[in-house]
């Protein structure tokens, strides 16, 4: 078995039988503003692309003329690429959107980014006039019940940045040349059936063991009445435009 699918075939294995998605889709505002932005003349960078979820889910090679996926980890732009065969109009680099990207000023139509790290004014650059930047984040509050307990996490849920406020967000992108078009603020409680589901996702996520040794603080975490671990999600879904 060569190196690239012995990469693979370890991610598979990491995610198997782990359930990640919380009672509510919080996809569901950031895909659909995704979908509803395609248009067959524009081009996309999705920036953080992971496995390529953003891409494939929603079918943006359909509804885009063009569409590149980036991220940090090679082994993830291996299984995008392994996705993505057969499928024309679709590129996948690793790359850093937190630094200089190696693309052109004005290279695409619109960034959308999940999560991830990013320079706003790098992302600006990239864009195109009038260019739309689809942002899912975390805000201050997201995941409280953990990071008060696991301070560390509150860097590693919002991209490496600490929670922002939407006032924050907002000035941020407007400072780096972005008009904002739409907010979409979503509060509601997440649910794990214990602490060892709990762990289990956060160290996927975050591609490391976390709570070894914390089972007192894990014992200390909110519970409802049927002793399940309650965790608040606060997100944001904001979409900025180019001036």
């Amino acid at each position: 078995m060569d190196e690239k699918h012995v990469i693979l075939d370890a991610w598979r294995k990491k995610v198997e039988g782990i359930q990640s998605d919380p009672p509510i889709d919080y996809k569901t505002v950031f895909n659909e503003t995704v979908r509803n932005i395609g248009d067959v003349k524009y081009s996309l960078l999705d920036i953080g692309t992971g496995a390529g979820r953003v891409i494939f889910e929603n079918n943006l090679n359909k509804l885009y003329r063009k569409v590149v996926g980036i991220d940090i980890r090679p082994e993830m732009i291996e299984l995008c690429k392994e996705s993505s065969k057969g499928m024309k109009n679709v590129e996948f680099f690793v790359m850093d959107a937190t630094k200089q990207m190696t693309f052109k000023p004005g290279s695409f139509d619109v960034v959308s980014a999940m999560f991830p790290p990013f320079n706003p004014s790098e992302i600006n650059r990239v864009l195109s006039p009038g260019g739309y930047f689809i942002l899912l984040s975390s805000l201050k509050g997201d995941h409280k019940e953990v990071v008060k307990y696991f301070p560390e996490l509150e860097r590693f849920s919002s991209g490496n940045y600490s929670f922002t406020t939407l006032k924050a967000l907002s000035r941020n992108l407007r400072n780096s040349g972005f008009k904002i078009v739409a907010t979409t603020a979503m509060k509601y409680k997440w649910i794990f059936r214990d602490e060892e589901v709990l762990k289990r996702w956060y160290e996927k996520v975050a591609f490391r063991r976390i709570f070894d040794g914390s089972e007192e603080k894990l014992a200390s975490l909110r519970r409802n009445i049927d002793g399940k671990i309650t965790i608040t999600r606060f997100l944001c879904t904001t979409v900025a435009r180019k001036h």
